[in-house]
């Protein structure tokens, strides 16, 4: 009898983890139907690519982000970012799902990105200040560029346009002399070495979570989403199990960034070679370079377009550079605030690349005037 209760309650918990293992892949099944019929994203987006011009009048994409004919070294050997080609032009180019990367589909291009002579964004222009200007020079990295927008809609452009609209003719010239890749550091080179030559009467310099480290370092790490999108797509032929790796994948993602930020701004850096103590002496360097021209120094914090609202993870450390900037007689800029109240999600060039879009820009610009009339004496004409 003892044998037989056995057999059954074996029998029972057999047929019990039949029907579990049936009803789950029932379920998935179902899910997966769902998701095809209603052609919903998996979520994996391919990284963006760049475009330049080729000789037939079309577009064709360049083997990698940062190099020629886009970039080239740069002659400062400490700057590892490079620097923009004088008169080259591209654009990126965003595939909207991985679903649709090999029918073509679903492909959206941004506005063309212009360098000029100088290697900066945008027109060209004279490098001598002509008489009755006032050039405001903007340094910074792919957040002053304006990376993923068109030329007219970076902030730089947008301030200048603001303060020239009550004061015609034009008197107020932006310079935009943001490059990607760049940080704190190599922004103060440039400045130093190249952009002081352009007699600025105002300087501003842009900062970003990610000035506290290099870029060349912070690539050598698992931090992106694109890697293995090729590999998902065959290993994972499931839509339904591809959109769960993309959720666990930005998960993944935003935790290993949000870390490293932190950390960058401790005693004890995630990256070595560039950290906040290295952002600080670059700052007071600016600071006595520009005070012995009796130029003005402005610095505009950009925040992480991320979960804006008021849990936002990286407010203090904010707070703590907008501190330092005071402490050392600079004026700041700390643009979280006027973001706070809006969808981060609205603000993205696109949902795999987190730049800040036009209407981003726009508030930043009505940010930057406001903050620059307001000060005493104002700092604009």
């Amino acid at each position: 009898m003892a044998t037989a209760s056995r057999n059954g309650s074996a029998r029972e918990i057999i047929l019990g983890l039949g029907l579990a293992l049936f009803s789950i892949a029932v379920t998935l099944g179902l899910g997966e139907l769902a998701f095809r019929i209603l052609d919903v994203p998996s979520g994996l987006v391919p990284p963006r690519i760049v475009e330049v011009p080729n000789a037939d009048g079309g577009w064709e994409p360049v083997a990698a982000w940062g190099t020629l004919p886009v970039k080239r070294a740069s002659p400062f050997p400490a700057v590892h970012g490079g620097e923009y080609v004088p008169h080259s032009r591209f654009r990126f180019a965003y595939y909207d799902d991985f679903d649709h990367v090999f029918d073509g589909a679903h492909v959206v291009h941004d506005d063309v990105a212009h360098i000029n002579a100088l290697g900066c964004r945008g027109a060209d222009f004279p490098r001598e200040k002509p008489p009755g200007v006032y050039r405001i020079l903007f340094v910074g990295d792919s957040f002053t560029f304006g990376e993923g927008v068109g030329d007219d809609e970076p902030f730089p452009v947008r301030v200048e346009a603001a303060l020239n609209a009550s004061s015609p003719p034009r008197r107020v010239q932006a310079v935009n002399a943001g490059v990607a890749g760049y940080n704190t550091k190599d922004e103060v080179i440039y400045l130093e070495r190249r952009w002081l030559a352009l007699d600025p009467d105002l300087v501003v310099i842009t900062f970003f979570l990610n000035d506290a480290y290099d870029d060349e370092r912070f690539a050598a790490l698992e931090m992106g989403q694109a890697g293995g999108h090729l590999g998902y797509n065959v290993l994972i032929p499931s839509r339904l199990l591809r959109w769960a790796v993309a959720r666990w994948k930005g998960w993944r993602l935003g935790r290993s960034v949000r870390e490293t930020y932190r950390a960058q701004f401790s005693g004890n850096p995630a990256i070595e070679g560039h950290d906040w103590r290295d952002v600080q002496a670059s700052l007071i360097h600016a600071s006595e370079l520009l005070r012995q021209r009796g130029v003005p120094l402005v610095l505009v914090i950009f925040p992480e377009l991320y979960d804006l609202g008021p849990d936002h993870p990286f407010a203090d450390i904010y707070e703590q550079v907008a501190a330092f900037a005071r402490d050392h007689g600079i004026p700041v800029l700390n643009l979280y605030p006027p973001f706070a109240s809006r969808r981060a999600e609205e603000l993205w060039v696109f949902v795999n690349d987190h730049h800040p879009n036009a209407a981003a820009h726009a508030l930043a610009a009505d940010a930057i005037v406001g903050f620059l009339r307001a000060q005493t004496p104002p700092l604009v004409p």
